[in-house]
């Protein structure tokens, strides 16, 4: 009977796992290049063509490698002349933009092709899922943690973007995988396939650096005695050395070993971590003079300026939103709250029910050893984001601790619930997967009805929780369509301009006092305007005079059309 359940469930998350990557690239394919993707791509790109990884050094270069193929094989026209290796300049964004002016029309296929060829990451996450709630409670809990994965709407908006937050979470439930059959099985070749995951794992995004410290101390817990017959710490030290080591080794090799053993007093930081100045941005290097600065360092040159760039952006601080509140830095409650309003709520509840169900004896679910290899990780990273109070933008930060929380959910379909309480499970699984399946393909700007949905998001969240520029291809599609719609006004949130994927518009005009009262400033002229939603409730203001006149359609969710007739507008 357990074989043919077995059976029937891999056959159940094949089927939903092909049905995950079809919705992956239909989003894909309409979305347009949003934000981080236009550093990333020419990244990738100068990457592959020079060997060097100093271009957009705070994500390390897995990611970016695969979705740079089509263009780095291909033959896109690229100018260079404005990359820079100077420690505190980021040039990625000047050089995507370059690379889409130069290769338009078209350019966007690029990006596309990229997109595609990164799905696979996020499909190994929902097969990771299966494969952990299989292993930990059964097969029918395994679906259901693939369910939360391959129908989350923060796991497809992100998934269908090469942006690392999605392969991250996979590879980090990958290399737990693999840690925890060495843990449980002692053998080398277990320790070994568990250093080489985790090194993948580090390739993708360097939160993951956190593992070098949860590992060991997890590998502590585990082996206490008491909890194990028979350890041989001898054979385990080395074991353990050997995982960390291969890990290290397998990040230098990720970046051709550029720069690995320079000696730390040899580095030019520009963080007030790392320079010990007091203004941030000031180039210099605390080790100097101490004993360390002819320590060599084991990792990759730029992964540590990786590191160094990455802590500035949190030290000089980044406009933040949260409840229609504008702040210089973040909040460390940012991403907790910006969770209870972009997960689904079925999700949410079935989260804090499993969650009760652990704290209440009488409910009898205890944590497992097994379960803390996955969990502990997923806490650790979560935590960390939120002391990062720099500044509180993305909900796809904390989507390496998603799949956590999915695993431990599914742990309530092996256990023998009273039917009211089996159905209610149902019930909030159902609820969270209609839900986000409502929303779709508008993932990226799906909140929840405790939000109000898409339509009422922006009163809590902006920037790409609601708009990051995705919609532009269905801009251009909507004003072809209406071909009435002219003259068209169009301003939009993210790098690439409506021009630049094709649209035939104007920019519209800017209040000249943000400040004012919108009801009492400027008055638009005739005529059709695409507004940006995070554009419409920015801080600056510029465009807040739209907000006195309603919307005669949208763009997904995250644009706004108007139409300004002559009559209205006198």
């Amino acid at each position: 009977m357990l074989g043919t359940d077995r059976v029937t469930y891999g056959k159940a998350v094949a089927g939903l796992l092909l049905m995950h990557l079809a919705m992956l690239g239909w989003i894909a394919y309409w979305n347009s290049p949003v934000n981080d993707e236009v550093g990333h791509l020419t990244a990738g790109i100068y990457q592959w063509r020079f060997g060097n990884f100093h271009i957009y050094r705070v994500n390390p270069p897995l990611v970016k490698l695969v979705a740079a193929i089509p263009a780095a094989f291909g033959n896109p026209h690229v100018d260079w002349s404005q990359a820079s290796d100077s420690p505190s300049v980021r040039t990625e964004f000047e050089l995507g933009l370059d690379f889409i002016r130069a290769n338009r029309p078209g350019a966007e296929w690029y990006f596309t092709a990229g997109r595609l060829l990164c799905l696979p990451f996020t499909v190994l996450g929902g097969w990771m899922c299966f494969l952990w709630g299989r292993s930990l409670y059964g097969p029918r809990s395994g679906f259901v943690a693939c369910v939360l994965w391959c129908l989350s709407p923060v796991v497809l908006g992100w998934g269908s973007t090469f942006t690392p937050d999605a392969a991250a979470a996979s590879f980090g439930l990958l290399a737990a995988f693999t840690f925890r059959n060495w843990l449980a099985n002692g053998t080398w070749k277990s320790a070994f396939w568990a250093g080489i995951t985790l090194g993948v794992c580090e390739l993708t995004k360097m939160t993951w650096i956190v593992l070098f410290v949860v590992w060991p101390l997890l590998w502590l817990v585990w082996r206490r005695p008491g909890l194990v017959e028979r350890v041989n710490f001898k054979t385990d030290i080395g074991q353990l050395g050997l995982l960390l080591i291969l890990g290290v080794y397998v990040i230098n090799v990720g970046y051709g070993f550029e720069g690995t053993g320079r000696s730390l007093g040899k580095y030019e930081f520009v963080s007030q971590a790392l320079t010990g100045n007091q203004i941030t941005g000031t180039p210099g290097n605390r080790f100097c003079d101490t004993i360390l600065a002819k320590c060599p360092i084991p990792l990759p040159y730029n992964y540590v300026r990786g590191i160094d760039l990455q802590k500035v952006d949190f030290e000089k601080g980044l406009e933040s939103y949260l409840f229609r509140t504008w702040s210089d830095r973040g909040w460390w409650y940012y991403y907790p709250v910006a969770a209870c309003l972009k997960l689904p709520l079925g999700m949410l509840l079935l989260f804090m029910i499993v969650v009760v169900c652990h704290v209440v004896p009488r409910c009898g679910l205890k944590l497992t050893r097994d379960e803390m290899v996955l969990i502990v990780p997923a806490i650790v990273v979560f935590v960390l984001v939120c002391s990062q109070t720099g500044f509180g933008r993305y909900i796809r930060y904390i989507l390496p601790s998603l799949p956590a929380a999915f695993v431990l959910i599914s742990k309530l379909w092996n256990q023998p619930w009273p039917r009211w309480a089996a159905r209610s499970f149902l019930g909030l699984l159902v609820w969270s997967t209609l839900s986000s399946l409502w929303i779709y393909p508008h993932s990226m700007s799906y909140f929840n009805e405790l939000a109000g949905g898409p339509l009422g998001g922006h009163r809590y969240l902006l920037d790409a929780n609601v708009d990051w520029g995705q919609d532009l291809i269905r801009l251009k599609h909507w004003i072809k369509d209406h071909p009435e719609a002219r003259p068209m006004y169009c301003i939009c949130a993210g790098f690439v301009s409506p021009q630049e994927i094709g649209i035939d518009c104007q920019w519209p005009p800017k209040m000249s006092s943000p400040e004012s009262d919108p009801q009492q400033n400027l008055i638009p002229e005739p005529g059709w305007y695409a507004i940006s939603v995070h554009e419409l409730f920015e801080r600056h203001g510029s465009y807040r005079y739209m907000q006195k006149y309603r919307p005669v359609s949208r763009v997904g969710y995250s644009m706004w059309i108007y139409h300004i007739p002559e009559l209205q507008r006198e």
